[in-house]
């Protein structure tokens, strides 16, 4: 189903150069794709699951297990530790 709206638009979108139809075609498709992340993290399941992790992430620090700051607080490379990589 396409709305009358978007008719009019495609037929004037043909009217553009090829590079200009390129460019507004990427710019919708980003569009989209930036609509969809924003129904996907706001979902009740994306909430719910964040709500949880903010939730142990606060008991871990407050169990010492977790110490705030950044990665200038970390003495190793955070690459070597996130990728599992060992300088010895």
């Amino acid at each position: 189903m396409v709305t009358e709206q978007l008719k009019q638009a495609y037929e004037a979108a043909q009217k553009l150069s090829p590079k200009d139809q390129d460019m507004l075609a990427k710019k919708i498709l980003e569009e989209i794709e930036e609509q969809e992340w924003d129904e996907l993290v706001t979902s009740p399941e994306s909430k719910a699951f964040l709500k949880k992790l903010t939730e142990e992430t606060k008991a871990q620090i407050e169990a010492g297990e977790i110490e705030v700051g950044g990665f200038d607080c970390v003495e190793e490379d955070p690459s070597d530790v996130l990728y599992g990589f060992s300088k010895g």
